[in-house]
């Protein structure tokens, strides 16, 4: 396909058209980025919460991680398996203030 001459005051405004879009597209995936993120970290918060039950430290069974890897991976996909429901754990242990991110 070969694109025609365009006249230079209209290759800067698709030049500039360009350069809007481009821009977008990089702070979508930032903005993506963060709420995913953020979100993996809640949920690592709410593993732990859950597992310590107001204790300094506690054990997390392997049947609890199964059974919400299972519950969330057939309403919400495979996002959820056991691994990430681990690493998402290690996330908020990791950074525990979660502006430190």
């Amino acid at each position: 396909m070969v694109i025609p001459d365009i006249p230079s005051n209209e290759s800067y405004l698709i030049a500039s058209i360009k350069e809007i879009i481009l821009t977008s597209r990089k702070n979508i995936v930032r903005s993506v980025n963060t709420e995913m993120l953020s979100a993996y970290w809640n949920i690592g918060k709410l593993i732990v919460e859950d597992e310590q039950k107001n204790q300094e430290r506690a054990q997390y069974g392997d049947e609890t991680l199964k059974h919400i890897s299972k519950r969330l991976k057939a309403e919400l996909g495979n996002s959820f398996s056991i691994s990430n429901l681990q690493f998402m754990r290690r996330l908020f242990l990791a950074y525990p203030n979660q502006q430190t991110l």
